[in-house]
């Protein structure tokens, strides 16, 4: 038995064997909306509505006591615009945490293992332990002064978070589990992934650069892909079923806009000129003749991913695991209504409080005239997370997908209209977030989510 798997008649096991469904990947199943990840975003994550429409009970996602350093919704809406004070909120939040530490929750386990910032690696690399070990030196970065840095406000977030999915009880035994091994403990019947989105995607779209770094740092996806699937054998269990995420279409990505948000495109053009990174100031930007490479790079990346899984699933004897893949490519392009000459069939309606009827799109958020949102909508702050509604409709091309991969079985569509409703910045957006140098900041220290 491969060390770090634990054995199944392990205490921490008991009822917990065998779920219908588990996950792991990164923000976009963590379930981050504007960088933020709290207990009631995780519980409107992709995961937890999927397993919701599958009629699982007792889906376990993390319960977080407090936010993960920060609620940047809840910030802007109480007024706070001071990058000090910002700071500040980060140290005492991070605090918080180690104070009340490690055990963190009653939870000894969670079927919803992913992580906003992880990477392909990580999953089968990253335990509570070494992320835990990271902690302390990252809150004393952040406290020494020298402003929002990745080693500071970056391992912070991901430190506190991956160690709370991964052990929010602190149980001793459970302190060097990865992802993949926690899942081989656990034996799913289903395994959903979305992973790959940091492998380079996501600092494409929040920096608006599309050079030869990032075309590097994705070409080796498919690797990692195939490594993978060869990780998971090494710990002694490929689930039978397997959904793996495709990575987005580029030019669909709220951040990246032309100037002015209701901009026509350019006669005969399936393009604009030019795509700006809105957070960053508008300063860079890739050019529409450089996004339908990114588009077209992304679209081949993600039959390479497909192709190099199954090449190494097709190695196993006995009854192969099945995988499928989720489109979220086709998904994300069925959605945009930034070119909307293209695609005219789009929008996505809901009703208001009001009784109005409002389009959500994937245009940056906007507050009208007598409060609420005037557009956007499938976006939150950061322009790169979705909010609940967008989750919905991500979790309903799961569910698509699941009907392909499982014939016959029984699935309830996600109600857009109830997310909708349920999504508190959508219900209750800040009334001004005029600190758009301090997100840009926040996202660079970050890195990536």
């Amino acid at each position: 038995m491969p060390l770090n798997v634990l054995p199944e008649n392990h205490p921490v096991l008991q009822g917990a064997m065998n779920p219908p469904v588990m996950a792991i990947g990164d923000s976009l199943y963590n379930g981050v909306r504007s960088l933020s990840i709290t207990a009631e975003l995780a519980r409107q994550s992709v995961p937890a509505q999927v397993a919701a429409a599958l009629g699982v009970s007792g889906f376990r996602v993390p319960n977080y006591p407090r936010p993960v350093l920060f609620d940047l919704e809840d910030w802007v809406r109480n007024g706070g615009l001071s990058l000090s004070s910002f700071q500040q909120g980060m140290v005492a939040n991070a605090q918080a945490w180690i104070n009340s530490g490690p055990e963190w929750s009653y939870d000894l386990l969670h079927d919803n293992l992913a992580i906003a910032g992880a990477e392909y690696a990580n999953l089968w690399t990253d335990t509570a332990a070494a992320l835990k070990a990271q902690v302390p030196g990252a809150l004393a970065t952040l406290q020494s002064g020298t402003g929002l840095s990745y080693d500071g406000v970056g391992k912070l977030y991901y430190g506190i978070n991956g160690a709370f999915v991964l052990n929010p009880s602190g149980h001793h035994d459970l302190d060097d589990l990865t992802p993949l091994e926690w899942v081989a403990s656990r034996k799913p019947q289903r395994l959903l992934i979305s992973i790959g989105s940091n492998n380079g995607l996501f600092r494409a779209g929040i920096s608006g650069i599309y050079d030869r770094t990032c075309q590097q740092t994705m070409a080796a996806i498919p690797d990692a892909a195939a490594q993978l699937v060869d990780e998971m054998v090494k710990t002694g269990y490929v689930p039978p079923r397997i959904y793996m995420t495709k990575l987005i279409k580029p030019s669909t990505i709220c951040n990246l806009m032309p100037r002015e948000d209701y901009t026509q495109l350019p006669d005969g053009k399936q393009y604009f000129d030019k795509y700006l990174a809105r957070l960053g100031g508008g300063i860079a930007f890739i050019s529409g003749e450089q996004m339908a490479a990114f588009d077209a790079a992304v679209a081949d990346l993600n039959a390479k991913v497909g192709a190099a899984m199954r090449t190494e699933l097709a190695k196993l004897g006995g009854d192969k695991p099945v995988l499928t893949m989720v489109d979220v490519y086709g998904m994300a392009e069925a959605l945009d209504a930034k070119h909307l000459p293209r695609q005219p069939s789009m929008p996505v309606r809901v009703k208001t409080r009001r009784g109005l009827t409002q389009t959500l799109s994937n245009i940056p958020l906007s507050i009208g005239l007598f409060g609420g949102f005037d557009h956007g909508g499938l976006f939150g702050l950061d322009n790169m997370h979705p909010t609940v509604p967008a989750y919905a409709l991500f979790a309903n091309t799961v569910l698509d997908a699941i009907e392909t991969g499982e014939p016959g079985v029984q699935v309830t569509r996600r109600d857009v209209q109830a997310a909708f409703q349920a999504d508190s910045l959508l219900q209750n957006p800040p009334g001004n977030w005029d600190f758009v140098a301090i997100l840009a900041a926040l996202l660079g220290s970050l890195g990536v989510l």
